[in-house]
């Protein structure tokens, strides 16, 4: 999948401008829309085996955008395909309204592109002294989002 048609290719000697675009949000609630699923492999770790993982990339809007014209930030979300994460898989589909709670549905990552949801989105330490990192701590029900009428929908 191509979605490079908004970059724009360097030469060697063009001037550049920006430095960081990196945005640090405050801990609360958000918006998301998925904007791509990419395949990848998850490397076993102490508490992982190694599996394949979805890598997706996920928009961040204000919670008062409902016409998702203004994106905050972008968030890399990895789910790693294993039952120690099933949890985590089932709450991303049900945010989107891909899944509802108790159903046994067969994962479509493909299709979750575009769609939309209500995270909550923490800030986390990163590794150098005084950064933090953009985490999605939680992923709101669909069906419950829709009936606080804070649905995006």
């Amino acid at each position: 999948m191509d979605n490079n048609t908004n970059f724009k290719v360097f030469d060697w000697e063009d001037e550049i401008e920006k430095d960081e675009q990196f945005v640090t949000l405050d801990d609360g609630d958000y918006l998301f829309k998925v904007k791509s699923v990419e395949r990848g492999m998850q490397d076993q770790t102490e508490k992982l085996p190694q599996c394949n993982k979805a890598i997706t990339t996920l928009g961040i809007y204000a919670k008062d955008d409902t016409a998702f014209a203004s994106e905050l930030t972008t968030i890399t979300e990895n789910f790693p395909m294993c039952s120690q994460m099933e949890w985590k898989i089932g709450s991303f589909f049900n945010a989107t309204g891909m899944k509802k709670h108790g159903e046994k549905i067969k994962m479509n990552w493909p299709a979750a592109i575009g769609k939309t949801g209500l995270c909550k989105i923490k800030k986390v330490p990163g590794t150098k002294d005084g950064t933090y990192f953009n985490n999605v701590g939680k992923y709101y029900d669909f069906v419950e989002t829709a009936k606080a009428g804070d649905a995006p929908w």
